[in-house]
């Protein structure tokens, strides 16, 4: 594609004030141009709603709707997609029937966030096949870069005839279609400038959207850092960033990290073999970096915290720790005994009780999803409080009095819940802690990219795939733990591994 707009591409590592760069400049360009001719795409939906609502608070004259172009990638092609054309959950249970490679119903397209795919091997050969095409490559270089591939590269590609005939018949599409229908299409929008935020994660067809929603647009602002890129499993391809074309500017201070945890993340960027290179200094002389063999002894009342792991799997060593400790905290995990809403439901329950009033919409959410028809509200009455207002207020009386609310128990007896989980949320209700419930997250690295904390603890540990991969990838591990390193305000723990498997962080 023939490019005349000039492009600029920001180097920003962790914390270096990437999105306030291109934010000021977008206010500059706003200044020159109206909203709907500027294109923002960020990895994330929750970037590009940041993005409309920091330009919404220098540029009060416009409305979130004027920003339209203000998305992830596949949500701009989306719209040229009408949403009844897109595969169904039955579709991909058909698809599944036919070829043998069963597919789970959940298996299905989100508006939102595209296929969700499972452990089924239908859904891992859908994978495959959305793999071959985000990277532009065969059905012989994926499978072979897969660990324990289910199915060879014959297989897959007659796989995706059978679903790429199937679509065409249909006439249905999937989440990588949108990307491939909207060059197919050929329709180059009016764009006056084009920003692209995480820049990092893109695969090497979205790349191609890039360069073809940028034909038109009289500059291109480019951010990114090749070291965060940890989405290689969903396309993400960090030479396209290395090796990509235009003006240069480094952003070389970080208002994050102070300099003790800048030191020991550069240590973990050193061993990336393919990599950008620069130095970075901070502004920040505070922090510390501490290796711990156990969580036992730090102090968690303080400050916001997350625990971080490699797989989902290794989630249960810090919530065993913690739980111990007597230490309230939410996680990610799905078998987790403490989790935000339950704590927020607590927390809105004892404040009706004390006296206080909700909107309607909130009450809504505490009648469908905590308190049982029958017990605890009579028979009905959820149907009653979802025709009144959202915004109208109610306290504890008038719920009583009109809303079938049948009692003002404490929330232990409404929760089925463990008995050494209700000790645990009883000592934090008793001693005021609960409503910082939050301040203490177990997560995955990949699920907090984009997110910081005061304090991180790491844990090393790798899964017996992850293991596998790293031993075909180290640049991708490296990656992984610098992002890992880098979510740290203030306080790096780099807890001792508990397996015999782990990512052998720096001393």
């Amino acid at each position: 594609m023939t490019k005349t707009n000039t492009s600029t591409i920001f180097v920003a590592s962790a914390g270096t004030g990437k999105t306030t760069t291109l934010m000021d400049l977008l206010t500059d360009c706003l200044e020159k141009t109206t909203p709907n001719r500027i294109c923002f795409t960020t990895f994330t939906k929750a970037g590009a709603t940041e993005a409309i609502d920091r330009a919404l608070v220098k540029n009060e004259s416009y409305a979130q709707a004027d920003f339209e172009a203000f998305s992830t990638l596949h949500a701009l092609c989306y719209r040229r997609i009408p949403r009844k054309q897109m595969l169904t959950v039955q579709d991909y249970r058909q698809i599944g029937e036919l070829t043998g490679y069963p597919i789970s119903g959940s298996a299905a397209y989100s508006s939102k966030d595209g296929l969700v795919y499972n452990s089924n091997a239908g859904d891992k050969i859908l994978y495959y096949d959305s793999l071959v095409r985000n990277l532009k490559t065969t059905p012989e270089e994926v499978i072979n870069s897969q660990i324990g591939a289910r199915v060879t590269a014959e297989q897959l590609a007659d796989f995706s005839a059978f679903y790429k005939d199937y679509k065409m018949k249909k006439n249905k599409y999937d989440f990588t279609d949108q990307l491939e229908t909207y060059l197919a299409q050929g329709i180059i929008p009016e764009f006056d400038y084009v920003f692209i935020d995480e820049a990092q994660d893109l695969s090497p067809l979205q790349w191609d959207i890039v360069d073809f929603i940028s034909q038109k647009a009289k500059e291109v602002f480019i951010a990114g850092d090749d070291k965060q890129s940890i989405f290689k499993f969903a396309g993400g391809d960090p030479s396209s960033l290395i090796n990509r074309q235009g003006k240069r500017i480094v952003l070389d201070t970080s208002y994050r990290l102070p300099q003790p945890v800048l030191d020991y993340a550069e240590k973990v960027a050193d061993q990336i073999a393919e990599k950008q290179k620069y130095s970075v200094k901070s502004n920040k002389d505070h922090g510390s970096v501490q290796h711990i063999h156990s969580l036992t002894d730090l102090d968690m009342s303080k400050g916001t915290w997350f625990l971080l792991c490699r797989n989902k799997a290794h989630m249960e060593i810090f919530e065993h720790a913690l739980m111990k400790k007597q230490q309230l905290f939410v996680s990610a995990s799905s078998h987790s005994l403490f989790n935000q809403k339950q704590i927020d439901f607590i927390l809105m329950w004892e404040q009706l009780r004390r006296g206080y009033k909700f909107k309607a919409s909130q009450l809504k959410v505490l009648y469908r999803d905590f308190l049982p028809s029958g017990r605890v509200v009579a028979r009905g009455c959820k149907n009653l409080l979802d025709s009144m207002p959202d915004n109208e207020l109610f306290d504890k009386d008038q719920l009583v009095d009109s809303f079938g609310l049948k009692t003002t128990v404490k929330w232990d007896l409404i929760f089925k819940l463990p008995e050494f989980t209700k000790e645990v949320l009883l000592k934090a209700e008793a001693e005021g802690t609960l409503e910082r419930s939050a301040d203490v997250q177990i997560n995955t690295i990949h699920a907090t990219k984009g997110r910081e904390a005061d304090n991180v603890v790491v844990l090393p540990d790798i899964t017996e795939t992850t293991y596998k991969g790293m031993l075909k990838d180290m640049d991708n591990e490296h990656r992984v733990f610098y992002v890992a390193a880098t979510r740290a305000r203030q306080n790096l723990y780099v807890h001792a591994p508990t397996t015999n498997r782990f990512y052998q962080m720096p001393k």
